[in-house]
């Protein structure tokens, strides 16, 4: 089993808040069947990425250092296969259409939230994490498939302009020592006419 599968079977949390409560409960509920990391704000949560195969990221919107939908919208663009999941008090009409239209979010967890509400949320993203893998696996193995042909096109093409190339030169080496026999002394076919070999 490769690094990348066994990443994919752990079943990696973050969950980034800087309530310390809210933070202390995710764990709780999502402790037993995942491994959670936790972080209180953006700098140890990007940090936290850079160390561990995080497939799933809760984050609160307002945090002291930065937004959470900017460092979702971050994530995003450096690792889109994480499942973003944005965990807010605060609808509004903007931040809402913001996040839907540039795709930045898997979902929206409003607050305050119900305990199976969390866990079957993080089930879905976990699945979807799964799907986007296995896209993103075929779309490379399509684009190895691809490469391959490309390269035993340009084989064959090489190996008959090389063929090409020999018949030509061996062709006109052949005329410039039939046209020249008797300067260089040499009789490739005696008593044969060229007319006679076309």
């Amino acid at each position: 089993m490769t690094s990348r599968s066994q990443d994919q079977d752990k079943r990696i949390v973050l969950i980034v808040d800087d309530d310390p409560i809210i933070l202390q409960l995710l764990n709780t509920l999502l402790g037993s069947s995942n491994q959670v990391f936790t972080a209180s704000t953006v700098r140890d949560a990007q940090t936290i990425l850079l160390s561990q195969p995080v497939q799933v990221i809760l984050c609160d919107h307002h945090l002291e250092d930065e937004k959470g939908l900017t460092f979702l919208t971050r994530v995003a663009k450096s690792n889109p296969l994480i499942q973003r999941i944005l965990v807010t008090g605060d609808i509004k009409t903007e931040l809402l259409l913001d996040a839907i239209n540039k795709g930045h979010l898997f979902r929206f967890l409003v607050k305050p939230f119900r305990n199976n509400e969390v866990i079957q949320l993080v089930e879905e993203a976990f699945m979807q994490y799964k799907v986007a893998g296995r896209r993103e696996n075929l779309a490379r193995i399509r684009l190895n498939i691809s490469n391959a042909g490309k390269l035993i096109s340009l084989a064959v093409i090489g190996i008959l302009l090389l063929f090409i190339a020999i018949l030509a030169l061996g062709t006109l080496a052949f005329l410039i020592l039939y046209f020249f026999k008797s300067a260089l002394g040499i009789d490739l076919l005696p008593n044969t006419h060229l007319p006679d070999l076309i």
